[in-house]
């Protein structure tokens, strides 16, 4: 029986398009090279690690950019979170699953930013608890992030059900037997497995 649902941020609540951002927030030379070096590069992760900030990633990406292109990536670095978009659906989801009295989680990888722009887009409220990686300096799929949760919160892993976008996080949940579900950006095919699973 599903009492506890559990979502990824990105892609789930909120949209993370890394290569519209870059095409957004820089010239049309500058996009490939702040894609390639600043959201698909070596320092990003340590972002969700909660061991950079803004400013650190900045300075840490900047000499593997063209000096011309530093004001882009500056803009990227400081920018990118205000072009994140609610997933459609998932706001009346998370109002319907509340109202049939489920609990409602986070679980992210994300940076300490996450805490500035998150609630911009929901009412914190409505969830029963935020897990950050940042905060726990742990991303998923380490088998940790999900047993903090579990544990900080009182939850049976059989009770619960994670969605996530990235099959990897998915299998995470899973090793510790959490029900795992793969979303692709529809809510009714979450809620069907929901029910399915509470037959």
């Amino acid at each position: 029986m599903i009492k506890n649902v559990i979502l990824d941020m990105g892609n789930v609540l909120l949209s993370y398009e890394p290569e519209s951002y870059a095409g957004i927030l820089s010239s049309k030379k500058a996009a490939p090279f702040i894609l390639k070096e600043l959201y698909l590069g070596e320092d990003w992760p340590k972002q969700d690690l909660g061991l950079v900030g803004k400013e650190e990633l900045y300075e840490l990406v900047k000499p593997r950019v063209p000096e011309e292109y530093h004001e882009d990536l500056r803009k990227n670095v400081y920018g990118w979170s205000d072009l994140m978009r609610p997933i459609p659906g998932a706001a009346d989801f998370l109002k319907e699953m509340k109202a049939e009295g489920y609990r409602l989680f986070v679980l992210s990888n994300a940076g300490v930013d996450f805490h500035e722009y998150f609630p911009r887009h929901y009412d914190v409220s409505l969830f029963d608890g935020l897990v950050v990686s940042c905060d726990l300096h742990i991303t998923k799929p380490d088998r940790r992030i999900y047993e903090s949760l579990l544990e900080s919160y009182g939850l049976k892993a059989e009770e619960c059900i994670f969605a996530d976008d990235l099959p990897r996080n998915v299998a995470g949940a899973e090793t510790l037997g959490i029900h795992g579900f793969l979303f692709r950006g529809d809510y009714r095919e979450l809620l069907e497995e929901i029910d399915r699973i509470n037959c």
